[in-house]
C-alpha cells in the first residue's frame, strides 16, 4: 500500500486516480459490464460505490486512457473510443417539490444542448430530453449515466425489449427507453 491515502468520501474516479489514493481495481468487471452492452439498474444501499462506478464509466467513455494506467482496463481495452455522454447526477440536492426537480433537469438540458445542439420545436422537458438523447445516446455508441438509477452502456443490444423514442433526425435508436423510463428510479 506504501503511503496511499484511503479515499474517504471521494466519489470521483479522476480525482481518486490523479490524487494517488488507494483504489481496489475492479476495472476488469467494468470492462465486462461495458462489453455486454445493455441497461443496468444499480440497486444498492447508500455509500456502496455507485457514484464512483458511474464516475469510472464516465472516464472510460470519455476515452481517458491515462487514468487507467496500471489497472486491468489498460490491458483489456484496445480501442479507447470517446463516446457522447449524458450524465445526470440527482445526488446534488433534495427534490421536495416538482419545481426543484424540473429546475435540475432544465439545468442539465441547457448544458447538454450547448454541447450537442437543440431543436427549437422541442419545448417541454420531455421533448428536449428525447431530442438530446436522439442526438447523442441513441446515436451509435452513446452513453447515458444516471447516478444511482440507470446506466445504458454501449455497444447496445438490438433487442426490442424497450420502447424506442421517435428520433426526428432519423437515427435508428439501438436499444433505448423513452423519457419517463429514463428518469424514474
Amino acid at each position: 500500500m506504501g503511503g496511499k491515502i484511503y479515499p474517504i468520501g471521494i466519489q470521483n474516479f479522476e480525482k481518486l486516480r490523479r490524487g494517488g489514493y488507494f483504489y481496489i481495481d475492479k476495472t476488469a468487471l467494468i470492462y465486462q459490464l461495458v462489453k455486454t452492452g445493455s441497461y443496468y439498474i444499480l440497486s444498492r444501499p447508500r455509500r456502496f460505490g455507485k457514484s464512483l462506478l458511474i464516475s469510472t464509466l464516465e472516464a472510460y467513455f470519455q476515452g481517458k486512457q491515462e487514468l487507467f494506467e496500471g489497472l486491468a482496463m489498460e490491458k483489456l481495452e484496445k480501442d479507447w473510443v470517446k463516446y457522447p455522454i449524458l450524465h445526470l447526477d440527482l445526488n446534488t440536492e433534495k427534490y421536495d417539490t416538482p419545481e426543484s426537480l424540473e429546475n435540475k433537469l432544465n439545468g442539465a438540458l441547457v448544458e447538454w444542448e450547448k454541447i450537442y445542439g437543440e431543436e427549437p420545436s422541442d419545448k417541454s422537458l420531455a421533448m428536449r430530453f428525447e431530442g438530446t438523447a436522439c442526438r447523442t445516446v441513441y446515436a451509435p455508441d452513446g452513453a447515458f449515466l444516471h447516478d444511482t438509477s440507470l446506466i445504458r452502456v454501449p455497444p447496445a443490444s438490438t433487442s426490442a425489449d424497450f420502447p424506442r423514442p421517435r428520433c426526428a433526425s432519423g437515427l435508428p435508436p439501438l436499444h433505448s427507453a423513452s423519457f419517463p423510463e429514463l428518469i424514474e428510479p
